[in-house]
Parts: C-alpha cells; sequence; structure tokens
C-alpha cells in the first residue's frame, strides 16, 4: 500500500500549484499596515517624578485615570499607547500625555490632521490653544505622536522640559 499524499501534493508526490480566487497568479501579497505599533512605556517613563517637579512641584501624577471618548488621550489608548494625567495639588489645574506609535499610513493621517501653529519640536509639531486658553502641543517623531495639553501651556515653549523628556524616552 503506498502512502498517502502529503497536504499540497498530487498523488505523483509533486506540488499542486494553488491559485486565489480574489488574486491573479502574478500579484505580490500586499503587505499588512500597521495602524499602530505597541508602545511600551509608562506615564513615569516618559515624564519622572523629577522632570514633573522641574516643571512644577505641585503636580502629581494620576494612579489610574480615564480620558474621554474623542480625547486624544483616547486614542492614544485605542493605539495601543499611554494617557497620563498629572494634577496641580492646588487648584485642580491638569497636565495630560497621550503618547503612541502609529503605522506609516495611520502616522500621514494624524500629520495631515494636525492644527495649530508650527513649532519646533521633534519631526514636525504644532500648537494651538482653546478658548478655555488651554494649550496643547502636538508633537510627531519618528513613528511617536505624542500630545501634551494644560492650561500651563501659554505658548509651546512652555512644555519644553515634558517634551524634551517624553522625546527621549520615546526615541
Amino acid at each position: 500500500m503506498a502512502p498517502a499524499p502529503l497536504p499540497g501534493a498530487s498523488e505523483s508526490g509533486a506540488p499542486t500549484p494553488t491559485v486565489s480566487a480574489s488574486a491573479s497568479p502574478d500579484a505580490s501579497p500586499t503587505p499588512e499596515v500597521e495602524a499602530s505599533i505597541p508602545l511600551e512605556l509608562g506615564c513615569a517613563d516618559l515624564i519622572s517624578a523629577d522632570t514633573m517637579f522641574a516643571f512644577n512641584p505641585n503636580f502629581a501624577a494620576l494612579a489610574e485615570w480615564t480620558p474621554e471618548a474623542g480625547t486624544p488621550g483616547a486614542a492614544a489608548l485605542t493605539a495601543d499607547g499611554v494617557a497620563c494625567r498629572w494634577v496641580r495639588e492646588s487648584g485642580g489645574a491638569s497636565v495630560d500625555l497621550a503618547a503612541s506609535r502609529l503605522g506609516d499610513a495611520a502616522l500621514a493621517a494624524a500629520i495631515d490632521a494636525a492644527t495649530g501653529s508650527p513649532v519646533d519640536f521633534g519631526d514636525e509639531a504644532y500648537f494651538s490653544s482653546d478658548a478655555n486658553e488651554r494649550g496643547t502641543l502636538v508633537v510627531f517623531s519618528g513613528s511617536a505622536r505624542l500630545v501634551l495639553s494644560s492650561v500651563y501651556f501659554g505658548e509651546a515653549g512652555d512644555a519644553t522640559v515634558l517634551v524634551e523628556s517624553a522625546l527621549a524616552a520615546l526615541n
């Protein structure tokens, strides 16, 4: 009795050619485009307690924080990134940070969607402020997207120590 042919082989032992119904035989496979790349850093890796103290000694990190839907923090969590909040112990104002790594197409879309005045951080960065005088800085560096937001950012330079710390950790 002859042994059964291996899967994918004809009874003679030669491979059986297969062609997908959805692709032509000479079409090369299209690599999947990653929307995000998991960020394996935490809030303290991006901005240490010492760095936050240098920025303003009255801010303390929240152990747990869930950003509202539609915010940069929520987008970062969806993209396997991190969202962090530090709160001023007197007055309750906050510094929010959202960081993620994006695949090429998602990064290009995020850069295209960024608004504000161009500023000099990372590869590309933008600063804007809203009606409540909350300044937001969006920084792109390599595959990373970093968003920092606070009423303490009247201009982009106000966040320099925090941006430099986070970018050093991301790169």
